[in-house]
């Protein structure tokens, strides 16, 4: 699943314990801050490093400036696990405690302005991080509330004086989070709205419940119907739509693989194709079929073609049951199954389309821990 809601629990997390340094358990809400923030840097890092640092460092001022340093070493005594855990994870798998697994990908996705991925020529520029961040502005205004307009409510926090109580940690954290991500060349896909801004509801959240109890004392039956017209038409009316669209997403995703499994008579093994050019690549679904059905005891046991040699041993682990092999037929664009002794030319392909420069080979196969197939 997408790590969006662990991050943003993460980071409500760290800020409750900020509250808590300020005005009551100081141990305790830096503890559950070191906590959470440790966790954001397995969860999210870069979330944890932006915006969780900012919080961080609003917490240890706050710490220092009321001599609470049994408060600070609550706090160190919380996140030093995770990232003791996190710096023996990378050691083991790049050598190095500050490198991320994420170097390992191939090809390589590069962070910053200038060349993306190695082997090609697009970049990412000044002017696509400018135009990223409207892109932004635009899911965002949908995704924060549903209202028409969920950013309009800024112009209210600042019609009815710009309160900023609470505000000043949540408000830095956003920025830093905004300029982190100018280095990032995508917004992500847009079915998730703001992807890599998703913590922004935070600070919206703080100025937009000024701007509603402002706008409640000065303008109330005004404000009320504004609030309620929007809950109703807006944020409504937006969640219907989103689950008619996910409704939609999930039949196309799963809807082909379904009808071809509903053909196949237990107990079977199905092979599905992970080329690209012969697989689904849709919505959530990156890996060739939308089941892992992969238990002994699961009717239709379902892997992905790995090359012939793995091919083979599956064939041969599973040899007393039905092999199937499922895959997109590249001209027609139409689900294709067909029984595995139908198949072997197909099955019998290298694992990496030839002449390609993408191969995202899993991290397990790269350190051994799972065999490494043939013809790549």
């Amino acid at each position: 699943g997408m790590s969006n809601a662990s991050s943003l629990f993460c980071m409500v997390a760290a800020g409750w314990g900020l509250v808590q340094v300020r005005h009551g358990r100081a141990r305790l809400g830096a503890l559950v801050a070191g906590l959470a923030l440790g966790l954001a840097c397995a969860v999210r890092v870069q979330v944890a490093v932006p915006f969780g640092g900012v919080l961080a460092l609003f917490l240890l001022v706050e710490a220092v400036r009321r001599r609470r340093f049994d408060a600070l070493a609550a706090f160190v005594l919380g996140a030093l696990p995770w990232l003791a855990a996190i710096a023996l994870y990378n050691h083991y798998l790049t050598g190095s405690i500050a490198t991320l697994p994420w170097s390992l990908f191939s090809p390589r996705e590069s962070y910053g302005f200038g060349a993306i991925y190695e082997g090609t020529e697009w970049v990412h520029t000044p002017l696509r991080a400018l135009e990223n961040l409207i892109v932004v502005a635009v899911r965002l205004n949908a995704f924060l509330l549903g209202w028409p307009l969920s950013l309009g409510l800024l112009a209210v926090w600042w019609g009815v004086g710009r309160p900023l109580a609470g505000a000043r940690p949540w408000l830095w954290a956003g920025l830093a989070l905004t300029l982190f991500n100018l280095g990032y060349y995508s917004p992500g896909i847009s079915g998730f709205g703001a992807l890599y801004h998703h913590e922004l509801v935070l600070p919206f959240s703080v100025l937009g419940g000024h701007a509603i109890v402002g706008a409640l004392g000065r303008w109330p039956r005004l404000a009320a119907a504004a609030v309620a017209v929007h809950l109703t038409l807006g944020t409504g009316g937006f969640l219907l739509e989103q689950s008619a669209r996910l409704g939609r997403m999930v039949t196309m995703t799963h809807g082909p693989a379904e009808a071809k499994l509903a053909e196949i008579e237990p107990p079977a093994l199905l092979i599905y194709e992970a080329w690209p050019t012969e697989s689904t690549n849709l919505g959530w679904l990156s890996g060739g079929f939308p089941k892992r059905d992969r238990r002994d005891t699961d009717p239709i046991v379902m892997y992905p073609r790995s090359g012939p040699a793995v091919t083979d041993g599956l064939r041969s682990f599973y040899s007393q049951r039905a092999c199937w092999y499922y895959r997109i037929e590249p001209r027609t664009i139409q689900p294709e199954l067909r029984r595995c002794e139908d198949s072997e030319r197909l099955l019998d392909r290298p694992f990496v389309l030839p002449g390609s420069w993408i191969s995202f080979q899993p991290t397990a196969m790269k350190k051994g821990l799972l065999p490494r197939p043939t013809g790549d």
